[in-house]
């Protein structure tokens, strides 16, 4: 198993058929819109997520918001590669896209 701090490494290489990569997703960003985006649940969960295209870091794999710092959110080109690397293995939900003609999950944290 592998452990790596994101300040070693933005992206996993290629890993033998019983290794696995753990990425520790610790920086929290205040990039919520909290003006349009829906107020927490009981267990703080932001159903419907909108951001602020300007201070969400997509130069990271992966990020916190600090309004909700128990859900992990991945930038778009890294699903795409961790979709490459595990194919159907993952899934993927989408929570806010500035792309008009992308539709966020409806229920994106219920499994």
């Amino acid at each position: 198993m592998h452990f790596e701090s994101p300040e070693k490494t933005s992206r996993p290489q290629a890993l033998q058929e019983d290794e696995y990569f753990l990425y520790l997703v610790e920086r929290a960003v205040d990039c919520l819109d909290l003006q349009r985006s829906s107020p927490p649940d009981q267990l703080g969960r932001i159903q419907e997520s909108v951001f602020r295209p300007d201070a969400v870091p997509t130069e990271l794999p992966a990020f916190r918001a600090t309004q909700f710092p128990t859900a992990v959110c991945w930038n778009g080109w890294m699903v795409k590669r961790l979709t490459d690397l595990l194919g159907d293995q993952l899934e993927t939900r989408l929570i806010w896209s500035e792309d008009p003609t992308l539709t966020p999950h409806p229920n994106p944290w219920g499994f």
